[in-house]
């Protein structure tokens, strides 16, 4: 999302947060999110920082992500931005703690070197990111770590 004052504030963050959360059609209120800040990006580029927001309520973030794909719907009018304002890169993400991120570089690694990801092989980082992390109980693991025969 295009940063509009360089030294921009957690309450001007959070306020574009519940913007874009408006007009991708979720209900979420300020008593929602905890903190929303943003991060310098990884790879020099001429994007803007990315924006972290810590909810407060676990049905709050499960709406908004359920909604992310709206986002390609949004008008720059919606966020109160200047109409020629270009939200192309406009994406939600879903937070992987360093573990999971770990374990989905190996898995898009192997899938890149055409080799079928075991995780038998990766069995302690796999479980481990299984067993702690908030992983949906209804996950099909199976779906994840087909079986290898």
């Amino acid at each position: 999302m295009p940063q509009q004052n360089p030294n921009e504030s957690a309450e001007e963050t959070t306020g574009m947060c519940l913007k874009l959360f408006a007009a991708i059609g979720t209900d979420v209120s300020i008593n929602d999110v905890d903190i929303a800040h943003r991060v310098l990006v990884r790879m020099q580029s001429n994007r803007s920082k990315a924006i972290i927001c810590k909810f407060v309520r676990r049905l709050a973030e499960e709406n908004v992500i359920a909604a992310r794909k709206q986002t390609s719907n949004v008008q720059p009018e919606q966020l109160y931005l200047p109409s020629a304002t270009k939200l192309d890169s406009l994406q939600i993400y879903q937070h992987l703690t360093s573990r999971l991120q770990e374990l989905l570089f190996e898995a898009n690694k192997s899938l890149r070197m055409s080799i079928v990801f075991n995780p038998i092989e990766h069995s302690a980082l796999a479980m481990d990111c299984l067993t702690m992390s908030n992983v949906d109980p209804d996950l099909n693991v199976q779906a994840l770590f087909p079986p290898t025969s």
